[in-house]
């Protein structure tokens, strides 16, 4: 590898991260120990994010990359499948549903063990029981500022509301009425409602189960410590460049062929946000994956993999997938300007996602964002008959001039807050600006911070218009819609609803969509209550993306999926000639 081809900052890093792979070399493809089903022990998965994480604490984690770090070492009572995303228990070993639908019996698995850690007897993981579930779900549903994921909970179990109203007291001692601890195995949930994606929250990073004692001991430290039961513990972390997470011995899952869980040593994850230094990295040997290309390989890398005519990028595995993700621009809706339903038309109208898609992205997107926030990838769902906005000058400029905002907007620039991406949203941001100047005449300035910046500012309000996208935490409609249910809000709360938009008959659809035990009429709710969003206009669709990844030949059991959800304790390394014997 040559350092002077990366910028200089990266140097350093680089180095260790060589050290570290030359080392592990051997141990990734030579000395890999085979087990039954074919599969292999052994190995180091060296893999980058392009944004730093925010916080590995669960109740605060909302946003991807943190998801998918604390995802290594946390686990939920439930999870995905990751080929298709059903739902399939995780750290219960068995559950019911009573007639009513609102009262849920669980079994914990045996033999579930904590990560060892300085807060237990002897620093020796403990077991998990019924009462570490009790503490999680009364934890997150506590009033208070870094718990911003509460609301997923909110009016689902029975006392929510109650609770978490009384929370902030601090003399408040009660528990949560909805949570009956049978024994150290056996509990039960009761919901104020039927709920037909109760099992999928269960699975959702919010509900990562930790012990009580890692809590009281290190509190908010836990933004940057783990102690979970996953198939990988948390062994160092580099503040701003690196984790290095190691297999957990003591791991509880087991493969299809009854092979000990995970198969990898070790997961390595680096924090490069240069996409053309993240892609020589990989050319290299020092990734294993490269997740989203840069655009000035993408197409190269597709008509390579296409024609197989053995050019650089024809060797690695190339997946691709639509995916549960949507990009968009979006507004604070209580602010004195876009609080107005005409001007944010016009922006809408103004905007053209054509030619976003094809000159910014270069095609490196699953379709304009045409129809409504949700993505076209919902089984079940008719996305297609959403009617959204497409580009039309004559339209943009008549709500223009019907806003009133036209003379003050048309002489003093507006901020479009965003984070890079890799360059990603730059090219886009760039590409919006010199729209509405054309079209509007509107100038904008363009105000790029880091991700864990940025969504402090759509937090508390600053960013009044801004890029951001959001990822599928379940594989469902509600997902994106309830982005802008307005009891989200919750006296000042803006998680997730960063617009802080607000309609009554929105609300009641998305509540009796949720509540529904019927999926088709569930959904068929929600596309109702997307048309108001889409008439309403609090956010301008950009685009519906698709997922790009690619890996080394000898990475085996990591499927694509449109959720970007990750397991690694099933992947594994294949020897050399394994790959020459199967001719990938």
């Amino acid at each position: 590898m040559k350092p002077s081809a990366i910028a200089l900052f990266l140097i350093f890093f680089l180095w260790a991260c060589n050290s570290t792979k030359n080392e592990s070399e051997e141990v990734a493809v030579n000395q890999l120990v085979q087990t039954k089903g074919g599969r292999y022990y052994g190995g180091i998965f060296n893999l980058n994010e392009t944004e730093y994480v925010k916080s590995l604490y669960p109740p605060s984690i909302k946003d991807v990359v943190s998801a998918r770090v604390a995802s290594l070492a946390y686990e939920g009572l439930f999870k995905f499948n990751q080929s298709n995303l059903e739902i399939e228990p995780c750290l219960v070993s068995d559950f019911s549903i009573d007639s009513t639908g609102k009262v849920y019996s669980f079994a914990l698995k045996d033999s579930v063990f904590f990560h060892d850690d300085p807060v237990f007897d002897g620093g020796v993981g403990r077991l998990l029981n019924s009462e570490d579930i009790r503490f999680c779900i009364e934890n997150l549903l506590t009033k208070n500022s870094y718990n911003t994921g509460s609301s997923i909970l909110l009016g689902t179990i029975k006392g929510s509301e109650d609770f978490f109203q009384n929370s902030e007291n601090q003399d408040f001692s009660g528990t949560l009425e909805g949570i009956k601890v049978i024994d150290d195995k056996h509990f039960q949930i009761t919901l104020e409602k039927p709920d037909v994606l109760f099992l999928q929250k269960l699975a959702r990073q919010e509900l990562f189960i930790y012990p009580p004692e890692a809590f009281h001991k290190y509190g908010l430290g836990l933004a940057k410590h783990i102690v979970g039961t996953g198939a990988f513990y948390l062994s160092k972390a580099n503040e701003g460049s690196s984790f290095v997470f190691n297999k957990n011995p003591k791991y509880h899952g087991k493969d299809a062929y009854g092979n000990k869980l995970p198969f990898l040593n070790q997961v390595e994850v680096s924090f490069i946000q240069n996409k053309k230094s993240e892609l020589q990295l990989f050319l290299d040997g020092n990734l294993d994956m490269v997740y989203r290309l840069n655009k000035d390989y993408f197409k190269e890398v597709l008509e390579d993999r296409y024609e197989m005519s053995g050019g650089d990028f024809s060797k690695y595995q190339l997946q691709q997938s639509p995916e549960m993700m949507t990009h968009f621009l979006g507004f604070n809706n209580k602010n004195e300007i876009y609080k107005n339903q005409d001007l944010r038309k016009a922006i809408s109208f103004a905007v053209d996602r054509e030619d976003i898609l094809d000159l910014a992205l270069q095609g490196e997107a699953y379709a304009p964002g045409n129809f409504g926030i949700t993505p076209p990838c919902f089984e079940n769902y008719k996305n297609e008959t959403l009617i959204g906005y497409k580009f039309n000058k004559d339209s943009a400029q008549y709500y223009f001039n019907k806003s009133g905002f036209k003379d003050v907007l048309t002489s003093r620039p507006i901020t479009l807050w965003l984070n890079s991406d890799g360059s990603r949203n730059t090219h886009i941001a760039v590409a919006v600006k010199n729209q509405l100047k054309k079209v509007l005449n509107i100038d904008i300035k363009l105000e790029i911070v880091p991700l864990a910046v940025l969504q402090e500012k759509i937090i508390d309000g600053t960013a009044g218009f801004y890029k951001i996208a959001w990822v599928a935490d379940v594989p469902s409609p509600k997902s994106f819609l309830t982005l802008f249910y307005g009891k989200h809000l919750n006296g000042g709360e803006v998680y997730p609803n960063f617009t802080r938009f607000e309609n009554n008959a929105f609300d009641q659809l998305y509540e009796l969509a949720s509540q529904s035990v019927d999926l088709k009429k569930a959904n068929e709710l929600f596309l109702s209550a997307e048309r108001i969003i889409i008439q309403s206009s609090p956010v301008i669709v950009l685009w519906y993306d698709e997922g790009y990844r690619l890996l080394q030949p000898y990475i085996k059991n990591f499927p694509n999926n449109p959720m970007q959800y990750r397991n690694f304790s099933e992947v594994y390394f294949v020897k050399p000639e394994t790959l020459e014997r199967s001719k990938l």
